[in-house]
């Protein structure tokens, strides 16, 4: 199996696959070091792409969502012909998009944190083969959900959770940096705790939680729109929730402290000062 690439969720759902005694390869080509860190630390089988391309039987793509497409088109380009397992927060119409470059595709949608612990990380599939890829995870940390043939099945189940645990985060986070902006943050969050709302330390959670990742959910937020465009149901909220996001991309290297709200909405009002 190779893996593109282990970050911090590919390296457990990896992980998790060689568990079950599988080989799994990757390809160390301009990655970072802290990837050929857990790379190594996991034991993967460094190799070259087209090496790792032609002795693959499976190849599982993790990455983030605005490479999905060009890390797909490489791997087609390369002639790979076995299952391609494609892991990512994309829209279902991407899914499809990139299904019709293989013989054989596989749809997936992980829920979840990077998959140490049972019970913390499940994974939809959908396609005609994705009972062989569930059988890779069996009694391993990654529940799987499998939701049948079709795919886009599994990344329309990603879609809908992330849109609220993401997007009403990127909301919360918009309207603290709008309070600050005009003066009142102290005594909304003191309506919000008298009305029984925590929010003031939710909003703290969602800025030491997605500050530093707000350079990948930025494109996840606009695959979230184009699923709901898709639907009918417009797109405004979420290309908005993935400006937000594109806001805090600079943070991205911020993992040795945790960013505080203070901090987050400082960047949101610095990027788009008031007129």
């Amino acid at each position: 199996m190779m893996l593109l690439h282990p970050g911090a969720m590919g390296a457990s759902i990896g992980s998790a696959i060689a568990g079950n005694g599988h080989s799994v390869l990757w390809v160390p080509d301009g990655r970072s070091d802290a990837t050929t860190l857990r790379a190594t630390d996991a034991r993967f089988e460094e190799v070259g792409f087209l090496d790792a391309a032609s002795r693959a039987e499976v190849v599982v793509s993790v990455v983030p969502p605005g490479a999905a497409m060009s890390v797909a088109t490489e791997v087609a380009d390369s002639g790979f012909d076995g299952i391609y397992a494609d892991f990512n927060a994309i829209a279902p119409h991407s899914a499809t998009q990139i299904s019709e470059a293989f013989s054989h595709y596989v749809d997936g949608g992980i829920v979840g944190p990077p998959a140490w612990e049972i019970g913390t990380t499940r994974l939809a599939l959908s396609g005609p083969r994705a009972k062989e890829i569930e059988s890779l995870f069996a009694d391993s940390p990654v529940e799987v959900i499998n939701l049948g043939s079709e795919i886009g099945k599994a990344s329309a189940f990603k879609i809908g959770f992330a849109a609220w645990t993401k997007g009403s985060g990127s909301l919360l986070l918009l309207i603290c940096a709008y309070a600050r902006s005009v003066g009142v943050e102290k005594e909304l969050f003191q309506e919000w705790e008298r009305r029984g709302m925590p929010l003031e330390a939710q909003s703290e959670s969602v800025a030491q939680q997605m500050g530093p990742k707000g350079w990948r959910f930025g494109d996840e937020m606009r695959e979230i729109s184009g699923a709901l465009e898709a639907a009918g149901l417009g797109n405004g909220f979420f290309d908005h929730a993935g400006e937000t996001f594109d806001r805090l991309a600079h943070r991205k290297n911020v993992t040795d402290r945790r960013l505080t709200l203070e901090e987050v909405t400082q960047d949101l009002l610095q990027v788009f000062p008031k007129t």
